[in-house]
């Protein structure tokens, strides 16, 4: 950690990390959850993976938004580097 609890542009491949793990394990839910309702002849049942599948179909529309902000921290970061030269 840098000065007043900053984290320093070394966390960014965490980050990057981070959400790549969560892109696969969105994407292997998906997958799961869409078998389960081929397979299932429970209507109710059908409803509720049918709500999980939508729910959980946002999360991903919200990784680019992540990665813009990631973006704009790297940049804050490098003129708070250069403006302390």
């Amino acid at each position: 950690m840098d000065k007043k609890g900053q984290v320093g542009i070394g966390g960014v491949p965490n980050f990057v990390w981070a959400l790549v793990q969560i892109g696969i394990f969105v994407a292997i839910g998906l997958i799961v959850l869409a078998q389960f309702e081929a397979t299932t002849t429970n209507t109710d049942a059908s409803t509720a993976i049918n709500s999980t599948i939508t729910a959980i179909d946002d999360v991903p529309a919200w990784i680019p938004i992540l990665v813009v902000m990631l973006m704009a921290g790297i940049v804050v970061a490098l003129v708070q580097i250069f403006r302390s030269r």
